[in-house]
């Protein structure tokens, strides 16, 4: 849950954070873009699995999310985006670190090593889930090794906690500061 709230908020910071309009525009379309063949991508592996790459259903959700595509092409050059600007691919690791860099007592890198640490947890990653917890030590096993109780610190909860809210208060802060309409 705590790399879901660092994710949506670094994301709201890289779309907003940007001092000029235009920055953030190319931003939002971008991130459309990534969507969107994230979805083509999501119904052709889905059809394949399920052996029906070649249904009306995939073919409908592939002409469908084509469409979409073709519709942001044209907001695009409405926009005087470049094409090539949208179609460059994100990851999120990138925003998070670019997210982040729009709050200034974490900055971009620590930032994208709250997301890493609590995306590794996410995935069960043995290397944080040690760092990242707490151990202690209940016996020995029949082979005479160490056995252990493992579970969340809660000093490590709390603090990224604590960094997901920094960044959701400036992502709510400049979401007002860009609503007023000054930039």
């Amino acid at each position: 849950m705590i790399r879901a709230l660092i994710e949506a908020a670094t994301t709201a910071l890289w779309l907003l954070g940007p001092q000029d309009s235009d920055t953030r525009v190319a931003r939002a379309l971008r991130l459309r873009h990534d969507e969107l063949i994230h979805s083509l991508h999501l119904a052709k592996n889905y059809s394949t699995f399920a052996g029906t790459l070649g249904g009306e259903e995939y073919r409908a959700q592939e002409r469908f999310v084509k469409a979409q595509i073709t519709d942001l092409e044209t907001v695009a050059a409405d926009a005087k985006v470049p094409w090539s600007t949208v179609q460059k691919s994100l990851t999120p690791s990138a925003i998070a670190n670019e997210g982040g860099a729009f709050v200034p007592e974490l900055g971009g890198p620590l930032t994208y090593w709250y997301w890493s640490t609590a995306s590794s947890l996410a995935h069960g990653e043995p290397s944080n889930l040690r760092g990242l917890s707490d151990m202690k030590l209940i016996g020995v096993d029949h082979r005479n090794r160490p056995v252990a109780h493992v579970e969340p610190s809660a000093v490590s909860i709390y603090r990224h906690l604590k960094v997901a809210l920094q960044l959701i208060s400036k992502a709510h802060q400049l979401w007002n500061d860009r609503a007023r309409g000054h930039n």
